[in-house]
């Protein structure tokens, strides 16, 4: 595949929405009117996990992932982080 067809076909997707597959909706743009606005809409990204998959409440709830869903090497990481703020609550 030409490297120029590759770019114009992100690029299309990215500026319609419109995927690969029939997924559409996928991107939008962030809103940066403030600090605050954009933390906001950052924290609405829709995760692909399902509650049935393991560690599941640490990719949800990790802080430093700001609204990202975690890839399976930092759930570890995210389980450690949680059980050090569920000691310190206690």
């Amino acid at each position: 595949m030409r490297p120029d067809v590759l770019t114009q076909k992100i690029m299309h997707a990215l500026a319609t929405g419109n995927w690969v597959g029939g997924r559409s909706g996928v991107s939008q743009l962030l809103d940066r009117t403030t600090y605050l606005a954009a933390l906001s809409h950052m924290r609405r990204v829709t995760s692909p996990l399902v509650r049935s998959q393991p560690h599941f409440e640490a990719r949800e709830s990790a802080p430093y992932s700001m609204g990202e869903a975690l890839s399976k090497r930092d759930a570890r990481r995210a389980e450690l982080w949680l059980g050090k703020e569920r000691i310190s609550d206690d």
